[in-house]
């Protein structure tokens, strides 16, 4: 070849090598994804090249025993793995081939193929490889590829252009995929990003501090202001309540850097004030100042707050409730045991006497209420008539619901008793009635009826029913579903602790009674309560001057008696004695334990309050238990109910009198007590 016909060739070779660059650098610019871009490559190199088969392999692993080629162009008489849709082993010969070109730089020709035994093997003799020449590519991210090209149809000897444009479009690709992976990763990155955005429980939105505006929004914003994502982000914070005063500095804290926790509110048409959280966070961008705002709905946390906060009021009253009560208490079995005792006079008027019994009785009841604040409160179920508990209580319950609201009452004829206790009754009563009042907030009538009933409900047999009705707002069924759930309430924060119902179904079902709402939106509310009746006779207060001492006579057995209120314990002391018995009385549980461990044989009854400083009753009753088995035990307290003393003193025969008492109720308790003894 002449020189001027190898100079000729050397630039139209040149100039071939810059085509093919220009072409491979149009294409990799106009691939939209990684997919299109190597796909568009492999036309262009089966056109260069004038071969059968382009491919890539990712990741190009010799230490795998299969692989796997996911891209590749083929003529259509020459199918590859890809259009096979085959995994092929990795034979010792293409692992080899594998790892000379991860070890090579550049290109790795591999001429006459089915005349090299040490690289002719299996794999290529499946796809009826002549010639192949391969490249690895090393991009800043992920592992390596390898590209490929096959001559199939005939052997093909590679020349040094060919291996040299082969290198240079193994770099530009190595730059492609740099890039391209690295958006890829950034999209996938970004994809992810925005999932957990979308699928966040609480609303995100980012704020443009300078417009005002929010720029983002994600679907739990949408549903916690009722707004679309376009009429957010035509809006910031101000079009979605005025009340944005509040979170200013929290913004300027933010823009400082600061991560700032503030409470905000705002309006919603059916909700009322949605009291929400915000946490708000600098997002930095090149252009704008942003915020990250994290909006939380806290009504539930802050309904939960009101409540622990009620119920810590409540265990403070409850403290106090039973503290008076113990004391209290103490005072009316001191004053109603010198009035029965006075009454045996019968040189004192019975009428004033009786006036201070009654009294007594009715301070006792009031003092119960105050215990259903606590834990303390002693239940003292009998067989009483409701429409005589109703009528007494009437005065009582109109003074609750005020001027405004008209109290009714219609008692039932022929009404059984039924057995409970009759402050807990007047609490069932009371409850309903505020619930009944309270939906009728302009005024109205509350009516209260009594009905005997055979079978209502549930129930069998005969039932006392008392209804309570109004004419307020009534409710809907979810809500009616819901009435009885303890803090479940329908009122404002502040305005009720969701208890008032839960107490009411606790009596009715101690009590094996059941009770039924009726109700509907604007047209009312029907409480029925169902009560088991009674066949045995009423329960009266007994208005009869005779005297208990002699009805409930001792025979002399000896008592020891524990009170530590000198006016409780001087009184037990002389009723006692005075119907026949025996008693040495001590002040203290230590001191009455020494005097019984010196003599246990002697008592045959022991009598102790409860609460008592040092060693309490239950305690003493323990003690004294473990001394001698037999002995039985009569607790007295107006605060520790029967329950509490049976699991406390598991062992021994224990029972239990509240008070106050009268000095009939001692002495009958203390002869039935002695009397099973013998």
């Amino acid at each position: 070849m002449s020189g001027d016909t190898h100079s000729q060739a050397q630039s139209w070779t040149h100039h071939h090598y810059l085509e093919v660059l220009d072409r491979l650098h149009r294409v990799v610019r106009a691939g939209t994804t990684l997919e299109q871009m190597l796909s568009d490559v492999q036309d262009l190199l089966l056109e260069v090249f004038c071969c059968d088969r382009a491919w890539l392999l990712y990741p190009c692993d010799p230490a795998s025993s299969v692989f796997r080629v996911p891209m590749e162009r083929t003529r259509p008489e020459w199918p590859g793995a890809k259009q096979l849709g085959v995994d092929i082993s990795l034979d010792t010969q293409t692992r080899d081939s594998f790892a000379a070109a991860l070890a090579h730089e550049g290109p790795l020709p591999f001429d006459s193929i089915p005349d090299a035994p040490d690289l002719g093997g299996s794999v290529f003799a499946t796809f009826h490889v002549q010639a192949q020449m391969t490249v690895a590519l090393h991009p800043e991210v992920g592992a390596a590829w390898l590209l490929g090209i096959h001559h199939c149809a005939e052997r093909h000897r590679f020349s040094e252009a060919e291996v040299t444009l082969f290198g240079a479009i193994g770099r530009r690709i190595s730059d492609a995929l740099s890039t391209l992976l690295t958006l890829q990763n950034l999209r996938e990155s970004e994809d992810r990003s925005r999932a957990l955005v979308e699928c966040a429980p609480e609303a995100i939105l980012l704020l443009d501090t300078k417009s005002g505006r929010f720029v983002e929004a994600n679907k739990s914003a949408s549903e916690l202001f009722g707004l679309s994502r376009d009429e957010l982000l035509a809006t910031g914070f101000d079009g979605i309540d005025s009340n944005a005063e509040d979170l200013r500095s929290g913004i300027s804290a933010a823009l400082d850097g600061k991560q700032t926790d503030v409470e905000w509110s705002f309006r919603d048409p059916e909700r009322g004030t949605v009291p929400c959280e915000v946490r708000l966070s600098a997002f930095p961008t090149k252009d704008r100042a942003l915020i990250r705002c994290a909006v939380t709905d806290i009504t539930v946390r802050k309904r939960e707050e009101m409540l622990r906060r009620q119920s810590q009021k409540l265990e403070v009253v409850g403290l106090l409730a039973g503290g008076v009560a113990h004391d209290f208490n103490n005072l009316l079995t001191v004053i109603s045991g010198h009035a029965e005792i006075l009454s045996l006079d019968e040189r004192i008027d019975a009428e004033d006497v009786q006036a201070i019994i009654s009294a007594a009785q009715q301070a006792a009841a009031l003092t119960r209420h105050l215990l259903s604040f606590s834990r303390g409160a002693v239940s003292q179920p009998r067989i009483v008539d409701l429409n005589t508990v109703l009528s007494s209580s009437m005065s009582l319950l109109q003074r609750l619901i005020g001027e405004r609201h008209q109290l009714k009452f219609e008692p039932g004829p022929g009404l059984c008793g039924t057995l409970i206790d009759p402050s807990q009754f007047q609490q069932i009563v009371m409850n309903l009635v505020l619930n009944a009042r309270d939906a009728m907030p302009s005024g109205g009538a509350i009516v209260l009826r009594t009905a005997a009933l055979e079978s209502p409900s549930n129930l069998r047999g005969p039932c006392v029913g008392v209804s309570v009705e109004d004419q307020g707002v009534g409710m809907s069924a979810d809500v009616r579903a819901r009435i009885f759930e303890p803090f479940f309430t329908t009122k404002a924060l502040g305005k009720g602790t969701g208890l008032g119902l839960s107490t009411v179904l606790d009596i009715v079902r101690s009590r094996d009674g059941a009770l039924e709402v009726e109700s509907e939106p604007d047209r009312g509310t029907r409480v029925d309560v169902y009560l088991p009746g009674c066949q045995g006779s009423l329960t009266h207060e007994s208005t009869a001057r005779g005297d208990p001492a002699k009805t409930f006579r001792g025979r002399g057995e000896r008592l020891l008696l524990v009170e530590d209120d000198q006016r409780i314990r001087v009184l037990c002391v002389t009723v006692l004695e005075r119907a026949g018995y025996r008693v040495e009385a001590s002040p203290r549980a230590e001191e009455a334990l020494a005097l019984f461990e010196s003599r246990p044989d002697d008592f045959l009854l022991l009598i102790s309050d409860v609460v008592m400083p040092g060693m309490s009753g239950i305690e003493l009753a323990k003690r004294v238990i473990a001394l001698r088995p037999a002995i039985k035990v009569l607790c007295i307290s107006g605060y520790a109910p029967e329950a509490v003393l049976k699991r406390a003193v598991k062992d021994g025969d224990v029972e239990f009198l509240p008070k106050p008492f009268s000095p009939g109720d001692m002495l009958r308790r203390v002869h039935e007590m002695l009397a099973d003894r013998a």
